[in-house]
């Protein structure tokens, strides 16, 4: 693997240049993922090189056929299984093929199919979890100074104080996580045991 950091100011042909490299390793039959830290940068790759990249936005910006309102509140994701997700898609939002009634999955599926993608990094990082996205010959990311930070806010989970002291049954030995040895006594205690078995498995995750 090889990364390249390119530090110029605003207006000097960062986009042009990602793009010219987008065209090139697509000339070659090879694919390439483009990432964006905000909207307004998407719109203006969207606006100068429209006829590179094949667009995917957040859920936010697609308009959901059973509700009139933004995917962002989509029914499906209310389902409290993979199974019962699947299963309203198939119901609700599937003509022929799972949720090809779905704005929002239609546009995905180009992107994923397409050889130069323009999405967000929040959606890309939402959609790796599900495997979604394949490897590829080249990922750029705009303004990547804003990764590490917007990665941290997506993978982050709240916790209210009920966590220091979860239920009895949590604690009891047969019940409590197999991966360890004792029993954890706390939802933080759980937590830090986790940190410490993926400790060092960076690269693998």
């Amino acid at each position: 693997k090889k990364f390249i950091v390119v530090r110029a100011p605003t207006g000097s042909g960062k986009s042009a240049l990602c793009t010219t490299i987008s065209n090139y390793f697509s000339s070659l039959d090879k694919s390439s993922y483009l990432l964006c830290s905000r909207k307004f940068l998407q719109e203006q790759y969207m606006g100068d090189f429209y006829e590179t990249y094949s667009n995917f936005w957040g859920k936010a910006n697609y308009t959901c056929p059973l509700i009139s309102a933004s995917c962002s509140g989509c029914l499906a994701d209310t389902a409290t299984t993979p199974k019962g997700y699947m299963l309203f898609l198939r119901n609700n939002c599937t003509i022929q093929k799972i949720g090809d009634k779905c704005p929002y999955i239609q546009a995905r599926k180009l992107a994923s199919q397409a050889d130069c993608s323009l999405l967000n990094i929040e959606a890309f990082l939402a959609n790796s979890l599900q495997k979604l996205w394949s490897p590829r010959e080249v990922l750029m990311i705009d303004e990547a100074h804003c990764l590490i930070d917007r990665a941290v806010a997506f993978f982050t989970v709240p916790l209210n104080d009920s966590w220091g002291n979860i239920p009895k049954v949590f604690r009891e030995p047969s019940l409590s996580p197999k991966r360890f040895k004792t029993p954890c006594s706390t939802g933080k205690d759980y937590i830090a045991k986790l940190l410490i078995e993926y400790k060092g498995k960076e690269e693998e995750l």
